[in-house]
C-alpha cells in the first residue's frame, strides 16, 4: 500500500487523458477544435467530480514539422486551468514522438525517460516519474507511460514490445504506482492487451473492465472517429497498476466510473455535432480521474494486541 505523506495536507483528484493527436494541431481550425475538446474535458462533471485535465499524454506529436506538441502544451495553458509543463520522446523514423504533459501546481515533476530499442518497437514511449506538490514520500510516486505501440509490427510485433515494456515496469518495484496510457493499436485479446493483465511486479488492471464493462465493447471506441470513417477499435486505453484497485485507506485510487472514451456516446452528442471531431484526430482521447488520499485530521488511534495503529477514514474528493 502507498501511504501518504504527511506533509501533504488534502487529497488529490489527477484526471488523466491520452489522445493520439494525429500531429495536429497544424492548421488555425485544428486548433479551434482541439482547444474546444480539450475545455470540454476540462469541464466535464463526472460522478459529480468536475476536475481539469492534470496530465495529458500525447501519440502522434511532433516538435518539428506542425509543432504539435508545442501548439498543445500552449492551448492547455491557455485555458488558465493548472500551470503545465512537459517532457517528450526521442523521435520516430518519421519525427512521430509520444510526449507526458502535466500540471505543475498539483504535481512535481522528479524525472522522465525516452524508451526506445525494444523489440518490435516502431515509436518511441515517455515514461515520467511524479509525485504529488507537497509530498516528501517516495512511495506517493506515480509513474506514467505515453505508449504508441507498433501498428505495422503486427500483434506479434505488439507483443514483443509489451514483453519488454512490462520488464521496464517491473524494475519500478513491486508496489510501484504505474499508469500505461496511449495507443496500443491492440485488437481484442491479444497478447499486448493480455500479458499487462497477468502476474508480476507490475501488474495491471483495465478500468474499463473493473467498472462492469466488455474489454472491446463499442462503447470504449476511439479510432475512427472522422465521417466516412470505420469507428470500430479500441486502440486508445488506460492500463493502472493493482495498487490503484486495492481499495487501500490511503494512496492512489481509481475513482470508479469515471473511464470514458471522449466523444462516444450520447453524452457527447451536442459536443460531436458542433464537428470538432471531424478532423482534428483520427483517434477520440481517452479520460479517467484517479484519486490520491491522505489521512483525515480526525484520524484515530487504536491500540491492537499492544500495537498502536493508525486509522485514516477514505473519503472521495468532490
Amino acid at each position: 500500500m502507498a501511504w501518504a505523506s504527511p506533509a501533504l495536507a488534502d487529497n488529490l483528484n489527477l484526471r488523466v487523458v491520452n489522445w493520439n493527436i494525429f500531429n495536429r494541431p497544424n492548421s488555425a481550425q485544428d486548433e479551434v477544435d482541439a482547444r474546444a475538446i480539450l475545455d470540454a474535458i476540462n469541464q466535464e462533471t463526472v460522478n459529480g467530480l468536475a476536475d481539469g485535465i492534470d496530465i495529458l499524454a500525447l501519440q502522434e506529436t511532433d516538435t518539428g514539422g506542425t509543432q504539435s506538441y508545442q501548439k498543445t502544451l500552449a492551448l492547455l495553458n491557455s485555458l488558465g486551468d493548472g500551470s503545465f509543463a512537459g517532457d517528450f520522446s526521442s523521435a520516430s523514423g518519421g519525427g512521430d514522438r509520444t510526449a507526458i504533459i502535466y500540471d505543475t501546481t498539483e504535481l512535481t515533476r522528479l524525472s522522465s525517460v525516452s524508451i526506445s530499442g525494444l523489440p518490435g518497437q516502431t515509436n518511441p514511449h515517455t515514461r515520467t516519474q511524479f509525485r504529488p506538490v507537497g509530498s516528501t514520500d517516495p512511495a506517493d510516486d506515480l509513474y506514467v507511460y505515453s505508449l504508441h505501440l507498433t501498428s505495422g509490427g503486427g500483434a506479434a510485433g505488439r507483443a514483443s514490445e509489451m514483453t519488454a515494456l512490462l520488464n521496464n515496469a517491473d524494475a519500478l518495484g513491486p508496489d510501484a504506482n504505474i499508469l500505461f496510457v496511449g495507443d496500443l493499436n491492440v485488437r481484442n485479446f491479444e497478447s499486448a492487451y493480455t500479458q499487462p493483465l497477468g502476474p508480476g511486479n507490475a501488474s495491471f488492471n483495465d478500468p474499463w473492465v473493473e467498472d462492469g464493462n466488455a474489454a472491446f465493447s463499442p462503447a470504449a471506441f476511439t479510432q475512427d472517429p472522422r465521417p466516412g470513417r470505420a469507428f470500430d477499435d479500441r486502440f486508445d486505453l488506460q492500463l493502472a497498476s493493482t495498487e490503484f484497485f486495492d481499495d487501500a485507506l490511503l494512496g492512489w485510487e481509481y475513482l470508479d466510473g469515471s473511464y470514458r472514451a471522449f466523444g462516444n456516446g450520447p453524452d457527447y452528442a451536442a459536443l460531436r455535432a458542433t464537428g470538432v471531431f471531424n478532423s482534428v484526430s483520427d483517434h477520440l482521447p481517452v479520460v479517467a480521474d484517479y484519486g490520491f488520499f491522505v489521512p483525515e485530521p480526525a484520524a484515530a488511534w487504536l491500540i491492537v494486541s499492544g500495537l498502536a495503529m493508525v486509522v485514516g477514514r477514505r473519503r472521495r474528493v468532490a
